[in-house]
C-alpha cells in the first residue's frame, strides 16, 4: 500500500495481484509505443520535474495517441485508488486530481519496472518483432 497527499485529500493505492498488473503493464507498453523514454523519465524524475516532463512528453506523444485507449487506461488506474478511504470516482474529480492520481498509481505499480530499464527492453523487442 502506498499513500500520497494530493491537495487536501489522501490517495491510497494497493498494488495489484501479479496477473492483473501484468495485463495493465502490457496495455501500458502497447499504448506507449515510442514513448517509453518519456515514461521512464517521468517515473524516475524528482517530484517537481515529473509534471514538466509529462507535459512535454504528452505534447510529443499526442499526435499518434489512441485517445480512447489512453483515457481508458488513465481512468482504470484512478479507479484502483481510494481517496480518503472511499472509492475514487473520476466523474467527481477535476482534471488535475485525475492526472495526479493516475500518475501516483502508475508510479506506484510500475515505477520499479521502468526504473531498472526492463520496460525499455520489452518495448524495443516488441518493435523489432513487428
Amino acid at each position: 500500500m502506498a499513500e500520497k497527499k494530493i491537495g487536501s485529500r489522501t490517495v491510497r493505492y494497493d498494488r495489484l495481484p501479479g496477473d492483473q498488473a501484468l495485463d495493465l503493464m502490457l496495455r501500458l507498453l502497447q499504448l506507449l509505443g515510442e514513448g517509453d523514454t518519456l515514461l521512464e523519465a517521468v517515473l524516475t524524475a524528482d517530484e517537481g520535474e515529473s509534471d514538466k516532463l509529462a507535459i512535454v512528453g504528452l505534447l510529443k506523444f499526442a499526435k499518434n495517441m489512441n485517445v480512447p485507449e489512453v483515457k481508458g487506461f488513465i481512468l482504470e488506474m484512478v479507479g484502483h485508488c481510494r481517496i480518503d478511504g472511499a472509492e475514487a470516482i473520476p466523474g467527481v474529480m477535476d482534471l488535475s486530481e485525475i492526472i495526479q492520481t493516475a500518475q501516483f498509481a502508475i508510479k506506484t505499480e510500475f515505477g520499479g519496472f521502468f526504473a531498472d530499464g526492463a520496460g525499455s527492453v520489452l518495448l524495443k523487442a516488441a518493435r523489432q518483432a513487428a
